[in-house]
């Protein structure tokens, strides 16, 4: 097939390009699932041979990564001498790119061997922290050689913090602007809440639940059988894959598939048929396919209309990749559907579809895009800043939640209030943000987001006047402040409008806001007592919500 560039592909190379520049050596490029980080990983090898001249490694944990790996680099540089270092497979000494598998990689003479690579990729890049890789890298990495990691979640997890390995992420591009740019489609959810209990289950080294003890706690005739019934109402015409935590659990639930008449299958690893079930499936001769282990790195069937999450997990990496699978682009997919199955977790929480855009993992969608769902979100942020929306559960009601907030009770996080006098807000993607009104009418207004990143940074997003700004700072304090310092440098003459402590909000409020309020509120009383900041949050909040309902 024939690469067409994206300008997002473009600009991560270009990104990656300018950071060993200024000196940067372990960098992390991430880039949403399906919106092709093999490619761009591939043409590291063309982009950087001046620079180092030497053979490129792509290391991966699975031998079908391995392969595909290998066959991308290959099909993006023709001209290139492509290797395997696998099993018994063994590259050339000539071979210009090398596609490794890391367990290979780290044994005898082959450890040897790779001394001679000067650019290092390790796909999916969270699992750079794993002793095996650190094992690796400390024999064959050295300070003048480059170490990329490709990730699609750079946010960071339960596990240990890419910060341990990296040092700089030059470039995001994120799963919301792939949708956005229509390389994506949007994930719309329905949420399955049952009556198991996870608070008790523990948890491995990854931080994610032990796949023994999950599937002790998950596998039961009820939960399955509910999750069939689910599925039969929302999704029956649509090619599915059921994530499961065991062997023995895609089993049980294929079993309860296939007594309600539906076509189903379960595959594992070592599935000796697994390549036949995998076409049938994708010719349509099986409709469901459950699954342990595989179809998540990797997997390609732009198909797939709807995936459903039967092993809970608290891994990001783990959730964006299966909810991966169902985001492909496709002719006539307008949408993928996700079925959450949410079982109790205590004080605890799980990652569910509105996690992956940053809203509260209790939200339930019921049916809605979770991209419109904190693209609406947002815009209501911007005009009722003290609202807390991580409080809201059910996106049908958003409406009803705005209009029973209490207005007037305006609060900002503590630290916020410590460290800026400014009104920034709790983000619904995370950290915090503040939207910034147009300085003028010629020039446009814009946003500023502080919020922590998987380097254990934070980091400042920002873009006012049409002019993007973006920096690092090693804690929130220094973060807030730095970022109050671009806005007021970038739009001085709005800053009163910012300013939570402005003389204008404990004002009276003026003719012109009391003859609005009686006209938009149907009749009712003027809020007594209330100062002209409290009003025009309130009236700012009625006026969104009509605007919403026509």
């Amino acid at each position: 097939m024939a690469f067409i560039e994206r300008y997002y592909q473009t600009e991560m190379l270009d990104a990656a390009e300018a950071s060993f520049d200024k000196g940067v050596r372990k960098m992390v490029l991430a880039s949403a699932t399906g919106t092709g980080k093999s490619y761009v990983f591939s043409k590291l090898y063309e982009r950087f041979k001046k620079r180092l001249p030497k053979r490129m490694l792509i290391i991966a944990h699975s031998e079908e990564l391995v392969r595909q790996n290998a066959a991308t680099a290959k099909e993006v540089n023709p001209d290139a001498k492509v290797g395997i270092e696998q099993g018994e497979t063994q590259s050339d000494p000539d071979c210009d790119i090398i596609s490794g598998c890391i367990y290979s990689l780290n044994r005898g003479k082959r450890l040897e061997r790779m001394i001679n690579v000067d650019k290092i990729v390790v796909d999916e890049a969270h699992h750079a922290v794993a002793d095996s890789y650190q094992t690796f890298l400390s024999e064959v990495w050295t300070p003048e050689k480059l170490l990329v990691g490709m990730t699609a979640t750079p946010t960071r997890g339960d596990g240990r913090p890419l910060g341990e390995v990296f040092e700089s992420i030059p470039y995001v591009y994120s799963l919301r602007q792939a949708i956005a740019d229509g390389y994506l489609v949007e994930p719309c959810g329905f949420t399955l809440r049952t009556k198991i209990d996870l608070s008790e289950v523990k948890k491995g080294s990854s931080g994610d639940y032990q796949k023994d003890a999950l599937a002790a706690a998950i596998n039961t005739a009820e939960r399955n059988q509910q999750i069939v019934q689910f599925w039969r109402h929302y999704a029956a015409d649509k090619r599915t894959v059921v994530f499961c935590a065991t062997i023995e659990h895609a089993r049980k639930m294929c079993d309860a598939f296939q007594l309600a008449g539906v076509q189903t299958a379960y595959i594992w690893g070592d599935d000796p048929d697994r390549e036949l079930k995998i076409s049938m499936h994708q010719k349509g001769e099986i409709d469901v396919l459950c699954n342990v282990g595989i179809l998540v790195e990797g997997y390609n069937d732009p198909n797939i209309g709807c995936v459903v999450l039967a092993r809970p997990t608290v891994s990001p990496v783990l959730f964006a990749q299966m909810v991966g699978r169902v985001t492909r682009l496709a002719p006539g997919k307008f949408v993928g559907l996700v079925l959450d199955v949410v079982d109790s977790v205590g004080k605890n929480t799980l990652l569910t579809l509105p996690t992956l855009f940053g809203m509260p993992w209790s939200i339930q969608l019921n049916g809605h895009s979770a991209y419109a769902a904190v693209k609406r979100i947002e815009e209501l942020q911007e005009t009722h800043p003290g609202i807390d929306f991580t409080k809201l559960d059910d996106f049908t009601q958003l409406d009803a939640f705005v209009e029973k907030a209490k207005l007037f009770e305006v609060r900002f996080p503590k630290e916020i209030e410590e460290n800026s006098s400014l009104m920034w807000h709790k983000s619904i993607e995370g950290g915090y943000r503040i939207n910034v009104p147009k300085p003028d009418k010629d020039t446009k207004g814009g946003y500023v987001r502080v919020f922590q990143n998987a380097l254990d940074k934070w980091e400042i997003n920002g873009i006012i006047g049409g002019a993007r700004f973006h920096g690092f700072r090693a804690g929130m304090e220094d973060a807030i402040k730095t970022a109050d310092e671009q806005i007021t440098r970038r739009a001085g003459s709005v800053m009163k409008l910012l300013n939570r402590k402005a003389t204008w909000h404990k004002e009276k409020p003026s003719i012109g806001q009391e003859l609005l309020w009686k006209k938009i509120m149907g009749g009712r009383p003027f809020p007594e007592g209330a100062t002209k900041g409290e009003v025009s949050k309130l009236i700012d909040a009625r006026l969104s919500i009509l605007k919403e309902r026509k």
